[in-house]
């Protein structure tokens, strides 16, 4: 097999570009319905932004073959362990939104979205520093607040930097992806061994659960810009 492709539970072999091909399709008649405006961010396309993890939905949805009715009381437990993730999620983000030193002018600005990130560019930013060059440490990630304070290190975290502006971006994904859930089907073409119904429900549903991420990170994004200036931009990942 080569490495284009995959195994799903059907005799058909999925090949990764007619799941691109078909994304493409999708994204080209979720952009031209009612979802359009919804799916644009002052033009940063909602599409881009989650190619990877519409990518993986779908190639995971035909993986598993055709959907299987899923027993209500296990779709409850899901809801639940989502709901209860999310409380949990953002508890932690308000716990490590402390308070720091502004975000002023800087040179180099390195955004770290994971502690892995922050294993190699800690280093650069020490040995900047040591060279006189103005640097800044900033995440949008509340675990990568807690494991930089915890080294007692200087961290900018987005949600303590511009509160206001963080938690309305996300009110606004929220809302887009509300708006979302009520739009008229896209009427997506069928892929292998999945209806194009279904894969556009856990298209859609993969979407409306990444909004407020996207929303918030473009705010960050434009923030770091207007504030920083920065000369260099390092991002670790896409924040």
């Amino acid at each position: 097999m080569s490495p284009a492709q995959t195994t799903s539970n059907t005799a058909e072999p999925v090949v990764d570009e007619t799941v691109w091909h078909w994304l493409d399709e999708a994204r080209a008649a979720a952009e031209q319905s009612s979802c359009a405006e919804l799916l644009d961010l002052g033009g940063i396309r909602v599409f881009d932004a989650l190619v990877s993890p519409l990518y993986v939905t779908v190639l995971n949805a035909l993986r598993q073959g055709p959907s299987q009715p899923q027993p209500l009381a296990r779709q409850a437990v899901a809801r639940l362990r989502a709901v209860a993730y999310d409380w949990k999620t953002e508890l932690r983000r308000r716990q490590a939104a402390v308070p720091g030193a502004p975000l002023s002018e800087t040179q180099v600005v390195l955004w770290s979205c994971d502690v892995t990130h922050t294993a190699v560019q800690l280093p650069v930013m020490r040995a900047l520093c040591e060279h006189g060059v103005d640097c800044r440490m900033l995440t949008c990630r509340y675990k990568v607040a807690f494991d930089l304070r915890d080294r007692d290190e200087d961290v900018l975290y987005t949600v303590a930097a511009w509160p206001e502006a963080t938690r309305g971006a996300r009110r606004e994904g929220v809302r887009r992806g509300k708006a979302m859930a009520r739009a008229a089907s896209w009427e997506l073409p069928d892929l292998h061994s999945r209806r194009g119904g279904e894969l556009e429900e856990l298209v859609r549903s993969t979407i409306r659960r990444h909004l407020p991420q996207v929303t918030e990170s473009v705010v960050n994004a434009r923030a770091v810009l207007e504030h920083a200036q920065p000369r260099v931009n390092v991002d670790g990942n896409e924040p």
